[in-house]
């Protein structure tokens, strides 16, 4: 087989392999990016539901505060009303 040919028959299966790997190469870039993507929306579901269960416990809270205030000062005026 004549040099020539062989030479010019490796460097077109080169630029093939190098395309390949160029392609190749984005197509990890993208499926990185997308993974990314997908953990971040997914972390910031689970931030959301927790804030609103956060936001569920301070309404409880509060409304347990203010029933114990209630009943703090009818507890107080029946003891004034025994004096």
């Amino acid at each position: 087989m004549n040099p020539a040919i062989l030479a010019t028959k490796l460097n077109e299966l080169l630029s093939e392999f190098s395309k390949n790997a160029a392609t190749k190469g984005k197509k990890t870039k993208i499926t990185t990016l997308k993974t990314r993507r997908e953990k971040k929306n997914k972390e910031t579901d689970i931030l959301a539901a927790q804030l609103d269960n956060i936001r569920l416990h301070i309404k409880y809270v509060m409304f347990d505060l203010e029933s114990t205030r209630r009943e703090n000062s009818y507890l107080k005026k029946i003891l004034e009303e025994q004096d």
